[in-house]
């Protein structure tokens, strides 16, 4: 059964990894290597992977988290590039994940203030799909 993420709950664990290490001055590279070699999730430690080889190549952060995937929002790409480039990664990445997890939250919270009332919704279409068929009939 294929389960369904939303972009919130693949960039969170990457940004809370890349804060934990830009503020307390740990090795990026060793914690990338500590998430390959886990039992985490496959697409979290291709990710890894992918970041490491970039690491590894002398690119940049920026770079090498934009390489391991392209599909990465701008603002992610943008803000830790301007964090790599002052010095203040670490002020960067936790302006992401706050972000990022407010994002979470308020699609948590809206899905479930909508949850009842489409229920209720899905209930009136079909009490009226059924007095529609015994008109018809």
């Amino acid at each position: 059964m294929a389960s369904f993420h939303s972009r919130e709950q693949l960039l969170l664990p990457r940004l809370k990894l890349l804060h934990t290490c830009a503020s307390r001055s740990l090795s990026l590279e060793a914690a990338l290597e500590g998430v390959l070699h886990s039992r985490g999730p496959v697409a979290g430690r291709r990710f890894s992977a992918r970041f490491l080889q970039g690491l590894k190549a002398g690119r940049g952060v920026a770079e090498a988290l934009r390489e391991a995937d392209p599909t990465q929002p701008g603002m992610v790409l943008s803000l830790v590039a301007v964090g790599e480039r002052t010095g203040q990664l670490a002020l960067c990445t936790r302006y992401l994940v706050d972000y990022y997890e407010r994002v979470a939250e308020l699609r948590r919270s809206l899905s479930r203030a909508l949850t009842y009332p489409l229920i209720v919704l899905g209930f009136i279409w079909i009490s009226l799909e059924k007095k529609k068929v015994r008109c018809i009939t």
